[in-house]
């Protein structure tokens, strides 16, 4: 009876034990994939702050040459401005240098600031093209050789991390296969199922990580290349167009300059929704809490497209009996509203209406948009969140494109749910819940 009790406790200890080693393994196993996500994350983010220096960089330096080559006052702002946009970046690159330990991390802010304040001095005092070329040549070198040294500093401490967390997992298995061989039949066979198990979901998971991680780096550089691209000459023709109505006395030339700071408005909106798109499908979207009065998000929309509204005569309203509240990012509340109010307003067409409600419903607060346009067709009501679908309001320049794919990755981080109801020649209403 001894003998059966001093059995049954240590199969009870070596299966406890097994247990304890296999719990453990997996959490290791998931933090290896957590911090080689992270790893990739911040790797990626480096890289794109770097870049978005160097954009910013050759904007000023190409600016300062537009002003060297013809000043004026308005030239002059423009330096200042980008002057003051550049410095906090570059701060933060140091300080990203000095975390990663680079050798050289002090002298990037030193050789930075040094470079920004030649250029003011380039601007101020009299310089010709050709000294000003000559001179700005190697500091932009240097300038580049810090940038370099820095991407590769990331890119090695990204490898370590992952060369770690991968050690880790290692130990953990072979942990897990010692404390496996001091078990009974019966829990070794269920030690080697667990890790067979959880070995083919870290080699599942490292294969679509690595997919994934290959497919976001294409996609954002595709959307870098493409956003670096337009947002420079767009920045042009704004200010182009700044100064062209500042010089404008005709009122008729003046509705022309408009009509082309809308268009470019509306162009780095579309960029804005690329960026937005773009980080919402890498996981990179942050919710800033906080208790939402629903009757004031109602006020800020109203007060937001109350001109548009009335440009295209369409009537705007809204209906909210009581005074509800929700927690939420209120920033990125407005934003779903504002995208179903701007296609709303744009589906209507003149003399309709666009209607705004909120009610609660659990668990937590329903927001609804409705419109009386034209309608959604059956077939067509479970694709249009689809970022990649185009229905005939979208080809026809009525556009439910990102703004309703952006609005559904925005609901679904918020855990809540989105959907549409419509009726083919009365109207639309989407409408989603935020759980409270």
């Amino acid at each position: 009876m001894e003998f059966r009790k001093q059995l049954l406790g240590g199969h009870f200890a070596l299966i406890v034990v097994t247990m304890v080693a296999a719990a453990m393994a997996i959490v290791a196993l998931q933090l290896t994939a957590n911090r080689s996500r992270s790893a990739f994350r911040q790797h990626h983010e480096d890289v794109v702050s770097i870049e978005r220096v160097r954009r910013e960089t050759r904007q000023l330096v190409d600016a300062t040459r537009r002003y060297l080559s013809a000043p004026d006052a308005a030239q002059r702002a423009q330096l200042a401005e980008l002057q003051r946009a550049l410095d906090p970046k570059l701060d933060r690159l140091a300080s990203r240098a000095t975390w990663l330990r680079m050798l050289r991390g002090p002298q990037l802010e030193q050789d930075a600031d040094t470079f920004i304040a030649w250029l003011s001095r380039a601007a101020a005092e009299p310089m010709t093209m050709d000294a000003f070329e000559k001179e700005v040549a190697w500091r932009r070198v240097v300038m580049e050789s810090h940038f370099d040294e820095l991407a590769s500093a990331s890119a090695s401490h990204g490898e370590e991390t992952v060369d770690d967390a991968s050690s880790l997992a290692r130990r953990a298995q072979i942990g897990l296969g010692l404390a496996m061989l001091l078990g009974a039949v019966m829990s070794l066979g269920l030690a080697t199922r667990l890790l067979r198990t959880h070995a083919a979901q870290l080699r599942r998971l490292r294969n679509a990580t690595n997919l994934a991680n290959q497919t976001a780096v294409k996609h954002e550089k595709a959307l870098e290349v493409v956003r670096r691209e337009l947002r420079a000459p767009l920045d042009a023709i704004a200010l182009s167009a700044s100064l062209l109505r500042d010089r404008t006395r005709r009122e008729s030339e003046r509705e022309h300059v408009d009509r082309i700071s809308a268009a470019v408005e509306r162009a780095e909106h579309l960029l804005d929704d690329l960026d937005d798109a773009s980080r919402l499908m890498s996981g990179q979207i942050e919710l800033r809490y906080e208790r939402c009065n629903t009757r004031s998000l109602m006020e800020a929309c109203i007060d937001r497209f109350f001109a548009r509204a009335k440009a295209v005569h369409v009537r705007l309203k809204t209906d909210c009996r009581d005074i509800l509240s929700v927690r939420a990012d209120r920033e990125r509340l407005l934003q779903i509203l504002a995208n179903l109010i701007g296609n709303a307003l744009e589906l209507a067409g003149p003399g309709g209406m666009v209607t705004l409600s909120a009610a609660p419903q659990a668990p937590g607060i329903r927001f609804a948009v409705s419109d009386t346009g034209p309608g959604i067709r059956p077939e067509d009501r479970e694709r249009i969140f689809d970022h990649d679908w185009q229905g005939p309001e979208h080809r026809q320049g009525l556009g439910l494109g990102l703004g309703l794919f952006i609005s559904k990755r925005l609901v679904e981080a918020h855990h809540g749910e989105i959907g549409v109801d419509s009726v083919v020649g009365q109207g639309s209403t989407v409408w989603f819940v935020i759980p409270d």
